[in-house]
């Protein structure tokens, strides 16, 4: 289930950008950009190394996606499940907390 490979791809990330600092750049020459879900994932990467970047832009992030995906009110949550994991269950609350940038 892909819902366990959330946090696989900020440590990848996170990875990439250390390999661009060692060999290309620095912390005050890199920015990073990420929409929607890759918003998410620009917010979880700089609240868990904030030092790596000097700029994030987040163009409508989906940053609050432990609360969003309790509501199953909202539309398409429920289907988005087998993506992000049902937060009802204990398991994937804990892992959705986890990366949650809130």
């Amino acid at each position: 289930m892909s819902c366990r490979l959330k946090c696989t791809s900020a440590t990848v990330h996170l990875a990439c950008c250390c390999f661009l600092q060692e060999s290309f750049t620095s912390p005050e020459q890199l920015a990073m950009e990420g929409r929607s879900a890759g918003g998410l994932l620009m917010g979880a990467v700089t609240n868990m190394r904030p030092d790596l970047f000097n700029a994030v832009l987040m163009g409508v992030p989906f940053v609050d996606c432990l609360t969003t995906m309790l509501d199953n009110t909202i539309p398409l949550t429920e289907i988005e499940w087998e993506e992000w994991g049902n937060p009802q269950k204990p398991e994937f609350y804990e892992y959705m907390k986890s990366y949650s940038p809130v």
